[in-house]
């Protein structure tokens, strides 16, 4: 009961204008300095890579931040890289196929990279879109 108060609070709290901009400026200002963020930009230093990048950073911490105060709390799935693609694993992400041939050390069957992950409960009782993964054959 306590905590289903504390987290309609923390939701009410969350979603309000002002409370989303300090996150997100909080959170992309630490990705922002990070080596990823400098590959890309060095690679293509245009003000719209650059315009795009950010615009890009803000739209995916805003979504994480509105899925961590939901109810149920929800998160993104991408810790399925390098296990087998099992019936279980198969509920929650679609083999997205590529027209390349994939070359790894993996034996067939294991999940070499999250396309796109899997929107599931925290508790990890349920999903609610599949993810896409590429599989070696």
């Amino acid at each position: 009961m306590e905590m289903n108060t504390l987290m309609d609070i923390r939701r009410r709290c969350g979603q309000t204008e002002s409370k989303m901009e300090a996150v997100v400026k909080e959170m992309a200002d630490s990705v922002w300095s990070t080596e990823d963020v400098l590959i890309i930009t060095e690679a293509n230093p245009t003000d719209e890579t650059i315009q795009s990048l950010r615009n890009f950073i803000h739209d995916v911490i805003k979504i994480c931040w509105l899925m961590a105060i939901s109810q149920p709390p929800l998160m993104l799935n991408f810790e399925v890289e390098g296990t087998m693609y099992t019936p279980h694993v198969k509920e929650r992400f679609t083999e997205y196929l590529t027209e390349d041939a994939v070359e790894s050390i993996y034996k067939p069957g294991t999940i070499l990279l999250v396309v796109w992950p899997s929107v599931e409960k925290r508790n990890k009782r349920g999903f609610l879109k599949k993810g896409e993964v590429i599989v070696k054959p």
